[in-house]
């Protein structure tokens, strides 16, 4: 009977937990951290390579040992206040794009064809241009 096959959920949360502890661990080798927090060394390679995942209790032993909050290694750590501002950041982009779509649409509804050609086409400019890109607007949103 094997494992139960990883969602891309945990691949991703493996891969950023290892990431985060490369980092973290700078010039320290994995033996070090295997004294410090008394998780064998065999352990630590299976987060290192993505092969496992620490549980909350490894987290907290490591992040003591690193002297970092467990936040600093494991995403599913944060606040509910920091994903609360997440949320609400999608929540207001999602709302923002709903209603442009629902204006141009009735905007494009009381256009002839050859109006609704021609907002068509400028919308292709603008996309061109890159700078009215909404994935170019995300990212800079997330950057402030």
């Amino acid at each position: 009977m094997g494992r139960n096959k990883l969602s891309d959920f945990d691949k991703h949360l493996r891969r950023e937990i290892a990431t985060n502890l490369n980092y973290l661990m700078k010039d320290m080798t994995q033996k070090q951290l295997s004294e410090l927090t008394g998780i064998p060394a065999s352990t630590l390679s299976g987060y290192l390579s993505f092969r496992s995942t620490p549980n909350a209790e490894q987290i907290k032993r490591i992040a003591e040992a690193l002297n970092v909050d467990h936040k600093d290694i494991d995403p599913r750590s944060k606040s509910s206040e920091e994903e609360h501002e997440e949320l609400t950041k999608l929540l207001e982009h999602k709302f923002a794009f709903d209603l442009a779509i629902k204006t141009t649409v009735k905007l494009m509804c009381e256009l002839n064809s050859v109006g609704r050609q021609l907002v068509l086409q400028q919308a292709q400019l603008l996309k061109l241009t890159g700078r009215y890109d909404v994935c170019s607007l995300m990212r800079q949103d997330q950057s402030e």
